[in-house]
């Protein structure tokens, strides 16, 4: 199990095909952009999957692209880690696997780029560590979650399902009347669940932002938990990762778009007007400047905020970006001689009551005999071992698997570790909705700002954020709406140029730790 989203899976193994049937009602798809009767400049900031794709499609339909990314290499928050291991094994930074949808873009660009699927693992065994006891996962232990979830989980769920619009796949204002203003926690409070269960419930279903429940939003955690079902109705309902690292599908596109990209060039202020947008960016110690006609901004706002705005944005988005939510999310990488796991019948995969949330396999479906185990921390844990030195970061990743993996001890090569937090053009994982956010920031986060228009995985649907679908969806979205005003002629925009703004993380550098053991 590579993908956080696919720990939503099991939350809702028992409810009804009538929530899937009304979520895999496909929203309008997009295809290919006609050609520009008139050509424009496109300059994209950031070379993230979502400034990626919107590039890419504007190009393809005849418009002029520059991109320019703050780091050295493409790929925003889609990063492969290669450097340390033996074999030619390597394990996901960032995005984990790409979310099944009705209209599957990453299989649709993979498709293209000749890119293939990562064959899955053995279905093997999963582990469940809680009060320092470690047993498997078992078809009684299941019972007794699916007895939790029925009683305390599944209602709501369910009440959701019946506040969704099914033509659009989406909350009405009816479920955010009912849930927006609660937390996950609230909600389960409310149909009797004790302190202990909640946690449970956290761990084996789904929790991946790891703060204080009261700050994590239900419209957010049910809706996610929803999408996890509704999934498994569309054509390919499986999590699917690329053979070879996901960070393909990046270098892909910037393949393709070539020396259109300029590296480390960071965007430093936006100065907007009624006939277009200037866009100064930093460029070997030097600040240089493009004018255009628009910009898609797909900036993770955590970064965006450093970013001068002339004029500025209205209230309202000035107000999300200001307040957005990103998940603090590290992650430990111990490299083993053998998958000692697998010769115990094992997944590599566990939940736990540990600082170390998850652990998985991050080399299932890789060949050799070495391997690589994972382990994911959120929250108050991750920002823990962002503290911590090179040392201290070995030890405790050791000392969290050996606790898992009594077997782990003598097998272990490597360590490396990962804190998003720590990444300067990324400040955080991924965007997440606290109680209140549903109203008061998510209906401003995608909408257009004169001519400057928002991308990003923070800016897709509902229940697609935080996931790289839903970044290539903000990125299509983004390219559509240029190539519309752009189509309109003279009734529509002055010609120029136009601007696609995306997030840009790259290689993280002092944000790698690794060493030997």
């Amino acid at each position: 199990m590579r993908s956080r989203r696919a720990f939503l899976r099991a939350a809702v193994q028992g409810l009804g095909a009538g929530l899937a049937a009304r979520a895999a009602r496909a929203a309008p798809q997009i295809g290919r952009l006609p050609k520009a009767p008139s050509p424009k400049r496109v300059v994209v900031l950031g070379a993230g999957l979502a400034g990626l794709s919107a590039a890419y499609e504007l190009m393809r339909a005849g418009h002029e692209v520059t991109v320019l990314e703050a780091r050295a290499t493409p790929g925003g928050r889609v990063r492969t880690l290669r450097e340390g291991f033996a074999d030619g094994l390597y394990a996901e930074v960032g995005g984990q696997a790409f979310f099944p949808t009705a209209e599957n873009h990453a299989a649709r660009y993979m498709d293209e780029f000749g890119l293939r699927p990562l064959p899955t693992g053995p279905d093997l065994a999963a582990l469940w560590h809680w009060d320092g006891v470690t047993e498997r996962a078992s078809a009684e232990h299941e019972a007794e979650l699916a007895v939790l979830r029925d009683r305390h989980l599944t209602p709501a769920v369910e009440q959701l399902a019946t506040l969704i619009d099914p033509a659009r796949t989406d909350f009405t204002a009816k479920a955010l009347d009912a849930f927006d203003h609660l937390s996950f926690r609230q909600v389960l409070e409310s149909r009797g669940a004790s302190a202990s269960v909640i946690e449970r419930l956290r761990v084996a279903d789904g929790d991946y932002i790891g703060e204080d429940d009261l700050r994590y939003s239900a419209v957010d955690m049910l809706g996610q938990i929803y999408n996890a079902r509704a999934a498994g109705r569309f054509r390919n309902g499986s999590f699917m990762s690329i053979e070879g690292g996901n960070d393909r599908l990046p270098h892909a596109f910037a393949d393709r778009l070539g020396a259109r990209i300029r590296y480390e060039a960071p965007v430093s202020r936006l100065q907007r007007s009624s006939t277009g947008v200037t866009a100064s960016f930093l460029k070997e110690g030097r600040t240089e400047s493009l004018t255009a006609d628009y910009v898609v901004c797909a900036i993770p706002f955590s970064v965006l905020r450093d970013v001068t705005v002339d004029p500025p944005f209205s209230a309202a988005k000035t107000t999300a970006i200001r307040e957005l939510s990103y998940a603090s999310v590290a992650r430990t990488y111990v490299g083993y001689r053998t998958r000692f796991w697998v010769g115990l019948g094992l997944s590599g995969f566990a939940s736990t009551d540990l600082a170390t949330t998850y652990f998985w396999d991050s080399t299932a479906g890789q060949p050799g005999a070495r391997g690589i185990l994972q382990g994911y921390m959120m929250g108050p844990q991750a920002r823990a071992l962002a503290r911590m030195n090179e040392a201290e970061r070995r030890t405790f990743a050791l000392t969290q698997a050996r606790t898992v993996f009594p077997d782990s001890g003598s097998e272990a090569e490597t360590v490396a570790s990962v804190s998003w937090d720590e990444e300067r053009w990324s400040r955080g994982a991924y965007a997440f909705l606290r109680p209140g956010d549903g109203r008061r920031l998510f209906p401003h986060l995608a909408t257009p700002e004169g001519r400057v228009h928002f991308a990003g995985e923070h800016t897709s649907t509902w229940f697609l954020h935080g996931t790289m679908q839903g970044a290539l969806e903000s990125g299509r979205r983004a390219a559509r709406a240029i190539a519309d005003l752009s189509a309109r002629g003279p009734d529509g925009p002055s010609p120029g140029s136009a601007i696609t703004c995306s997030s840009s993380s790259g290689p993280m550098t002092g944000a790698i730790h690794s060493s030997a053991t």
